[in-house]
């Protein structure tokens, strides 16, 4: 036997053994890469059974820190009786800073784009209350604040937290 028939007869050998070699590699590699996929699924989905009903906690909170920052609702709350204008804008401004500081952490549950309208909303109040207070004097009997935000209130076609409650709801409903 000269040396080509020799090579011929190992590669006869090598050449099905390394095809077997690489099928057997391929076919394991893909049992693995499902398994993988298959763990990656069921982490996904335990991840989602515990996040979920946080998010929609999230959302209700939000909600409800809208509700209560909302100018009417404010002024049910806090009570305007003895107070100067300066002093019962702070209350108020305070009050709405204290809500949303509470409810920072929320803002890990929902989107950017909510967390952004939560945010204007808050300082959408802040602001009708200082330019309202800034048409009085700081002086002056808070009931005047208060006659001035209710007749703004009722001018006001749309406010910036029963819009961020729409945002929310919608952004909630899209988890569902």
């Amino acid at each position: 036997m000269d040396f080509l028939e020799l090579l011929m007869e190992l590669l006869k050998i090598t050449i099905p053994a390394v095809v077997v070699a690489i099928t057997v590699g391929v076919i394991i590699s893909g049992y693995f890469k499902s398994v993988k996929q298959s763990k990656d699924q069921e982490i996904k989905l335990k991840t989602r059974e515990i996040s979920l009903p946080l998010r929609f906690q999230a959302f209700e909170r939000l909600v409800l820190l809208m509700e209560r920052i909302s100018i009417n609702n404010l002024l049910i709350r806090l009570s305007s009786s003895g107070m100067t204008v300066a002093q019962y804008t702070f209350e108020l401004v305070h009050n709405v800073n204290q809500e949303f500081e509470h409810n920072l952490s929320q803002q890990l549950y929902v989107s950017n784009a909510a967390w952004e309208k939560v945010k204007g909303a808050k300082d959408s109040v802040i602001m009708i209350v200082n330019n309202c207070a800034e048409s009085l004097d700081s002086n002056a009997p808070a009931e005047g604040l208060v006659n001035i935000l209710l007749e703004r209130l009722s001018q006001q076609e749309s406010y910036a937290a029963t819009d961020a409650i729409f945002f929310l709801k919608r952004e909630a409903e899209n988890f569902g």
